[in-house]
């Protein structure tokens, strides 16, 4: 009888002893209007998939960091944060198969020529210190031919950074999708993600096509009118006569790329500013042989139909080269620029 009694005593204490039992952990907390997780899955894959075609890859590593060594303030670096699913708060699913329409439209040669290799949904992408809590960067400083990454680019609103940039050296293409968030995506847009396509896949086709002469470019520079000089950062507010707009008058890089993103992006308002405007028809012109020269009349056509009246004008180059064409057809030209 007693050793019952403490037998059940003793039970009653070590029990008594125990730690409470803690709640289970409650799910995180999604973000409201976070893209579904299937929806996420399927537009990524079917970008993922676009590129693959062309041999490039989208990168999936959460921060991409590459110091610049031509365009962009010297002592920075670029830092690309990576965008992940978590990041789609408020991001209209159809600007990623924006991008991926973008990228699926050009030929393969297109992209050979550019020697791109890979593609970055950036949440965000920044200048930083070189030296930097995060590290070194990743490759080091991009030497190779005395090219950086390219300028930033399109750096529509204050306190934002660029929407795209081109990492020659690293063959890469950045894309951030920090502007386009709480926005309805419209093709039909003044600023579109799959124009920031275009702007910086030029880029990176300029620099392999021209090499030390994307930067120095003489056949471009004798089409400016007189006495112009570009400002790097730009300060013209309004579209200058022969720019398609101001931010083109940043550098002769930023300029043709410019041009090419009217092109592809916005073909009929190009049309509208080349026919008033002989400086910027001469551009398109230069643009258009350049890039006919690999993916062919056709492809160009088929986007920018418009345009086709350039190829026939008597007002414009016949030939391209180091230099701009002599002859009577350049002095009508630079004749009507200036």
């Amino acid at each position: 009888m007693h050793s019952i009694t403490i037998a059940v005593a003793f039970a009653i204490a070590v029990t008594g002893c125990a730690p409470p039992l803690r709640p289970a952990p409650l799910p995180p907390i999604e973000p409201a209007n976070l893209m579904s997780a299937e929806d996420y899955s399927t537009r990524v894959g079917g970008l993922r998939a676009t590129l693959a075609r062309n041999g490039v890859e989208l990168d999936t590593i959460p921060v991409i960091r590459t110091c610049a060594t031509d365009h962009g303030p010297q002592d920075k670096c670029i830092r690309c944060e990576v965008a992940s699913r978590s990041d789609t708060a408020n991001v209209d699913p159809e600007m990623i198969d924006g991008v991926a329409i973008a990228f699926g439209m050009y030929p393969t040669t297109m992209i050979a020529a550019a020697k791109l290799e890979h593609v970055a949904l950036c949440r965000t992408i920044r200048y930083e210190g070189k030296e930097s809590e995060s590290g070194p960067p990743q490759g080091g400083p991009l030497a190779q031919g005395g090219f950086g990454p390219q300028d930033a680019d399109r750096n529509r609103s204050a306190g934002s950074g660029p929407a795209g940039v081109a990492v020659i050296g690293d063959h890469r293409l950045l894309v951030s999708i920090e502007h386009f968030v709480g926005k309805r995506h419209d093709l039909y847009d003044f600023f579109t993600i799959e124009e920031v396509v275009h702007h910086e896949l030029f880029h990176l086709l300029d620099h392999e096509t021209l090499g030390e002469r994307a930067e120095h470019d003489p056949q471009w520079q004798a089409l400016n009118p007189r006495g112009f000089e570009y400002r790097d950062p730009s300060t013209a507010q309004d579209r200058p006569r022969g720019f398609v707009d101001g931010y083109a008058t940043t550098n002769e890089t930023e300029d043709r790329a410019s041009v090419f993103e009217f092109l592809l992006g916005h073909p009929t308002k190009l049309c509208e500013l080349a026919q008033a405007d002989p400086v910027v028809a001469a551009k398109t012109a230069v643009v258009w042989e350049r890039v006919a020269r690999i993916v062919g009349d056709p492809f160009l056509h088929s986007h920018a139909p418009c345009v086709g009246w350039l190829r026939s004008s008597t007002m414009l180059p016949k030939q391209l080269g180091p230099a701009p064409p002599e002859g009577p057809a350049r002095r009508s030209i630079l004749g009507k620029m200036r």
